[in-house]
């Protein structure tokens, strides 16, 4: 049995993060021809079997080797046999996937491990190490030091630098194709071709879907990324599309959640918007554990998105809802717009500020008091992230007595590790307490005047009075009846414009498929 080529293309396999390449360049003639998808189809199924790990730098060198061989038709023929095997893999169930590769990873590994003691192929050496170094164990993890933890914080609070390199996207328009699934070869002529796409069912994804995607990462984990990072997720997402369409990619699924509701290539997010903020806190919750089993079990895009979310948000205290720099940023926020409330200071023109120092010196005495807090406290912080947002943006439509109860809140919180604030905090509970003793005397000196007033009344007047109060109850009932009934059609209205159009646009792509269809509205 000839094994070179199962070596080349398990070498290949891991190189798909930094260097697959899914254009149809002809590299070397054939039957078929050793074109960029193929080299990229080949690493996919052998990295699946044998679950190998290369580094970017090895890529080339046996891409070349592999170009080299390729005009021997048992070679090629050998390798076909990988990519049609993993096809066949794509269409299992999860079970049986695991029990194929359960049965095929041990034996191909033994062939190499032969290749190795036989002949003493370079190749097949190359390989062994490449499947060790992938396979060596991690150190288990140490607990942070002191130093480690403040260089935790330093990391936390000083922004990256997010312009690292170029954006791939660099000059695309975003209707532009980024990947077909299936591809369909041409074969010239018009009517097959035509067909072949018919029956291929092929699922166009656009450099529009892929921003969102990348944009819905981002947003619904809360994990900003730089550019280096964006272009690899970008590939990732293009590599699972072209492999399956994204079908088997708990992943994938998660983040197309992001491009919302389509139509052709028009969004529908006027009326269902994904990003929206209500929503996060329940993605979150939900989806976080399932990425990080899908990571477990291979999901590359779900890898991907542990990693970057315990970078970005690694755990600062022990346990299993531990605090994370999400709510540590975000209490440092609340912590410096009460204080300037508290003080008088207009938003504009703060009196205190969240420098370096600040942020760091104020999360690590959340870091600390984090163990001795009751759990109705820790799920409040940890939900400051989600409601936070919506308190700043609501503030300046409040009236002035809810923000003095809110500032008087703050106040009584805070002055205690903040004494410098106390003297404010004070002059302004004085003031309230004032206020409302002034209100209380004017609401009883009311109160007597109506009950004065309803004792001069003869029984009479008192009937009148009462029926005029209680018809007007009955009229503002009835106005709030109307109110609800014209809501509700504008929603019924909405909602039926909504499906029409939607009929209108699936009718619209069938006619223009077909000129022997047409259409038309019966109203019964």
């Amino acid at each position: 049995m000839n094994y070179r080529p199962l070596v080349l293309c398990c070498l290949l396999a891991p190189a798909l993060v930094a260097h697959a390449q899914t254009d149809d360049k002809i590299l070397v003639p054939g039957e078929p021809p050793l074109t960029e998808k193929l080299v990229w189809e080949y690493a996919l199924a052998l990295g699946t079997f044998l679950d190998a790990s290369l580094k970017p730098a090895d890529f080339d060198f046996f891409r070349k080797l592999l170009k080299e061989d390729w005009p021997d038709k048992s070679k090629r023929d050998g390798a076909m046999k990988f990519v049609l095997m993993k096809r066949q893999l794509n269409d299992m169930d999860a079970k049986k996937r695991d029990e194929a590769l359960s049965i095929l990873r041990p034996k191909l590994l033994a062939m190499i491990e032969e290749l190795a003691q036989k002949t003493g192929s370079d190749d097949s050496k190359y390989l062994l190490a490449l499947h060790r170094r992938g396979k060596s164990p991690e150190p288990p993890p140490t607990k942070p030091t002191p130093s480690a933890k403040g260089d935790l914080l330093d990391r936390i609070f000083t922004p990256r630098k997010e312009d690292d390199e170029d954006l791939d996207t660099e000059g695309l328009l975003e209707r532009d194709t980024a990947s077909v699934y299936p591809k369909v070869q041409k074969t010239g002529d018009a009517l097959k071709d035509a067909l072949g796409q018919i029956a291929a069912d092929q699922h166009f994804l656009s450099e529009g879907d892929l921003r969102r995607m990348v944009r819905y990462f981002e947003w619904s984990l809360e994990a900003p990324l730089v550019n280096s990072e964006r272009n690899a997720l970008r590939k990732a997402l293009i590599q699972q599309h072209e492999a399956d369409g994204g079908g088997s990619s708990r992943g994938y699924s998660f983040l197309g959640q992001g491009v919302g509701f389509k139509i052709g290539n028009v969004y529908l997010d006027a009326i269902l918007s994904p990003f929206d903020d209500y929503k996060r806190r329940e993605l979150q919750r939900e989806y976080l554990p399932l990425l990080r089993r899908e990571a477990k079990s291979g999901d590359r895009i779900a890898q991907f998105a542990v990693d970057r979310y315990e970078f970005v948000q690694p755990p600062l205290t022990p346990g299993k809802n531990p605090l994370r720099p999400q709510v540590a940023r975000v209490y440092v926020d609340h912590v410096v717009f009460c204080l300037n409330e508290i003080a008088g200071a207009p938003q504009e023109k703060p009196v205190v500020r969240a420098t370096p120092a600040f942020q760091r010196s104020l999360c690590k005495q959340l870091i600390e008091a984090w163990p001795q807090l009751s759990e109705q406290k820790r799920t409040e912080l940890s939900n400051l992230p989600f409601d936070w947002a919506n308190t700043v943006k609501v503030w300046p439509g409040k009236s002035e007595a809810d923000k003095t109860q809110a500032r008087i809140a703050w106040g009584k919180e805070l002055s205690q590790d903040f004494p410098q604030i106390l003297p404010a905090h004070q002059q302004r509970v004085a003031a309230f307490e004032k206020a409302q003793a002034r209100a209380r005397a004017e609401a009883l000196k009311r109160e007597k005047a109506e009950a004065a007033r309803l004792a001069r009344l003869t029984p009479t007047q008192r009937a009148q009075e009462k029926m005029l109060r209680e018809q007007m109850a009955m009229n503002l009932a009835m106005m709030q009846m109307q109110n609800n009934f014209q809501m509700q059609n504008q929603m019924m209205r909405s909602l039926s414009d909504t499906v029409q159009s939607g009929h209108e646009t699936r009718m619209h792509i069938i006619r223009n498929g077909s000129s022997t269809w047409d259409y038309k509205y019966v109203y019964r």
